[in-house]
């Protein structure tokens, strides 16, 4: 499982929780990365299997590979501050 956190000093943070070995209700977190993406506050954040998007006030959607630890991209292609992001999941079939 991945956890993904933005801050309003435009920091994101990348972590993945895993089960430690011997017991089936505790959770060791690893940093994954951890950068200054934005240039302005971070307000929303989603995450769909190792892929993450981050959007703030600079108006810029940044996405991420979890897999790689990486930035891979950016979309500018609109005129406002990015409040909510979501990625699209299919109903199961």
């Amino acid at each position: 499982m991945s956890l993904v956190a933005g801050s309003y000093e435009r920091f994101i943070w990348g972590f993945k929780l895993k089960a430690l070995k011997h017991s089936h209700e505790s959770l060791t977190v690893i940093p994954l990365f951890c950068f200054p993406s934005h240039i302005s506050p971070i307000k929303s954040v989603a995450v769909a299997g190792s892929a993450a998007a981050s959007g703030g006030a600079d108006d810029t959607i940044k996405l991420y590979d979890l897999s790689a630890s990486a930035e891979i991209g950016s979309l500018t292609e609109h005129s406002a501050s990015v409040t909510a992001l979501s990625f699209f999941a299919p109903p199961p079939l």
